[in-house]
């Protein structure tokens, strides 16, 4: 009587080679598996700067954190009209922002709401083509964010100024003295020094 051995069938796995829970195929390598947006990494001095622009809530600071990673890194914003001038907007639909910040569907349109009433922000809903599914449409005021930034990091330093022929002391925001994501947006916006 003869003895024949079964071989043993292998293990789904996912990309880093762990076994993967539950069965299924095994993931392609992620190479080809293209995400338009990824999760950011929290900083925490940023974190905590967003959510108090966010009237302290987490979850609008959290999206508010992972949107300006957004806005500083992406170079494909959209140029559209409002109230008579061009703005830069991103299009983003609800679960782009999932992925990014990795907050439900109830918190993203709970912070969502924040950001709409937030000073810095106009958000909108639309399509960048006729037959193109809803996004929210985003943009973000970074000259008038600065106050703000000043007023939760206290980063003021004491320059003199010229007006009218007389040295006046005015207070400036100290760049070296910004988290990293907001020394990023300074140069964006103001240009490096």
């Amino acid at each position: 009587m003869a003895i024949t051995l079964k071989k043993k069938k292998a293990k789904p796995t996912t990309v880093s080679g762990q076994p993967k829970a539950g069965g299924g195929k095994p993931q392609k390598k992620l190479a080809n598996n293209k995400k338009s947006v990824k999760e950011f990494e929290v900083r925490p001095g940023t974190a905590a700067v967003c959510a108090g622009c966010m009237e302290s809530d987490m979850a609008a600071g959290r999206l508010f954190h992972g949107f300006l990673e957004l806005w500083v890194d992406t170079k494909k914003k959209i140029i559209r009209v409002h109230e008579g001038e061009q703005k830069e907007f991103l299009f983003l639909s609800s679960d782009d922002l999932r992925k990014l910040t990795g907050l439900t569907k109830w918190q993203i349109d709970k912070a969502v709401k924040i950001l709409k009433a937030s000073p810095f922000f106009i958000v909108k809903t639309g399509r960048i083509a006729p037959n193109a599914p809803n996004r929210y449409q985003m943009h973000f005021d970074a000259k008038c964010f600065w106050d703000q930034v000043e007023y939760e990091l206290q980063v003021t330093i004491g320059v003199t100024e010229l007006i009218g022929g007389f040295k006046v002391p005015v207070k400036e925001i100290d760049r070296k003295a910004l988290p990293y994501l907001f020394k990023r947006l300074w140069d964006d916006v103001f240009g490096d020094d």
